[in-house]
């Protein structure tokens, strides 16, 4: 049987890519013996879980203390501003000390992971390394196993691009530095996987010394979803008159800006809005009576929740490459979408194909419109799309086919 390592920094919580590989993972490990390398504060090693063995290793007490990677999370809202204020002054605190270190703060603890993951191999004899990059500092390990190990395939799967990524795009030279770090260490990768065609096509474009183009394959984000059946649509329904939409995800400053939609919301009657998420709304715009912000809650909760809730909300990126696998959530739950979307937003083009959707740029006065007449709006849509080649088990089983 063959056997893979999978590197997965927090792999078991509530996260992109560690949902991603949960999912995966448990889709592989009938055929493959599966290996994880994950990081935690405190823990036991070597776990045998659902036929999948567990290797822990302990962040160091410096990691630990700049940026505590596990601390415990409060789903309620701060209860007064002095609470918010000193909870958004830590954050950006934070935020700066990590642009001090390069690529990521996990640089820290490189060492200690290196140290970690050559004597897996020895142990072992792994046929294939798969690497979660982010963090991208564990895109160095692919040097390292080859300078000793020739013979493993190098496998790195990358939500987010790191160069011209959304987060340093702004910032030349930490951008121009990015590139010049991919390009020296995707050498070393045998394949790479990304979740977009976009992502693809700016990869074979930037690193074509580096990378060959049939080495870069795209693995989308995938989904496992159930909704209830008996939800009947609000499209079915010529009697309401009100609305009641969900929210679900992070706010960022010029990428993901919810104040046009506060704005449209404060203007507008009949129609509540609820946003989960570790963000409220109120940390970047004014409060509003029809928008209650309930905190955090796992992604199984919030998929049960979808039913209950006539629209759901995307807030697409101002720009980038990423395609986020949410989109595709919302799109498998069947129920009226409402997009907002800037001119150069990634996610576009597939969503002005998608007849399941109202969308709408992402100006106050544009959003004002397309919600005041959306209960008439999303009667005449449609919701056909081959969501399910987006599956768990059969992006797995594609994925499978590379390991």
């Amino acid at each position: 049987m063959k056997k893979v390592l999978v590197i997965v920094r927090s792999f078991g919580l509530e996260a992109p890519q560690p949902i991603r590989f949960k999912h995966l993972i448990s889709n592989w490990r009938e055929d493959i013996e599966i290996h994880v390398l994950r990081f935690r504060i405190n823990s036991k090693e070597n776990n045998i879980r659902d036929n999948i063995k567990i290797h822990e290793l302990n962040y160091g007490k410096i990691y630990r203390k700049l940026f505590n990677p596990y601390r415990s999370k409060n789903n309620v809202p701060a209860a007064n501003n002095k609470l918010k204020k000193k909870k958004n002054l830590s954050g950006r605190i934070k935020r700066e000390i990590k642009k001090l270190f390069f690529p990521d703060p996990l640089i820290l603890e490189y060492p200690k992971i290196k140290k970690k993951v050559s004597a897996l191999i020895n142990e072992y004899k792994y046929d294939t390394v798969l690497v979660s990059c982010f963090p991208f500092t564990l895109l160095m390990l692919g040097k390292v196993i080859k300078q000793h190990h020739s013979e493993i395939k190098i496998m790195a799967d990358f939500g987010d691009p790191f160069y011209g990524s959304s987060t340093i795009r702004n910032n030349s030279f930490r951008n121009r530095l990015a590139y010049l770090y991919e390009k020296k260490y995707l050498k070393y990768v045998d394949e790479l996987i990304v979740v977009s065609d976009l992502m693809r096509e700016s990869y074979i474009k930037c690193f074509n010394k580096s990378l060959h183009p049939d080495s870069v394959k795209v693995i989308q984000q995938g989904f496992n979803i159930n909704i209830p059946k008996s939800k009947k649509k609000v499209t079915d329904n010529a009697e309401r008159t009100s609305l009641k939409m969900i929210y679900a995800g992070r706010f960022y400053n010029k990428l993901r800006e919810p104040g046009a939609l506060i704005d449209a919301l404060c203007r507008s009657e009949n129609i509540t809005l609820d946003v989960f998420g570790p963000d409220s709304p109120f940390n970047y715009h004014k409060g509003c009576n029809n928008i209650i912000y309930k905190g955090e809650i796992s992604n199984d909760e919030l998929n049960d929740l979808y039913a209950e809730y006539d629209i759901v909300v995307f807030i697409d990126n101002a720009f980038g490459k990423q395609i986020p696998g949410k989109l595709f959530e919302l799109i498998a739950t069947k129920c009226p979408i409402l997009y907002i979307y800037n001119e150069a937003s990634p996610c576009l083009k597939i969503m002005h194909s998608y007849k399941g959707a109202v969308c709408v740029l992402n100006e106050q006065d544009m959003v004002y419109k397309e919600i005041r007449d959306l209960l008439q709006k999303i009667k005449g849509l449609t919701f056909s799309y081959p969501i399910d080649k987006l599956s768990w088990k059969n992006l797995a089983e594609v994925y499978k086919k590379s390991l």
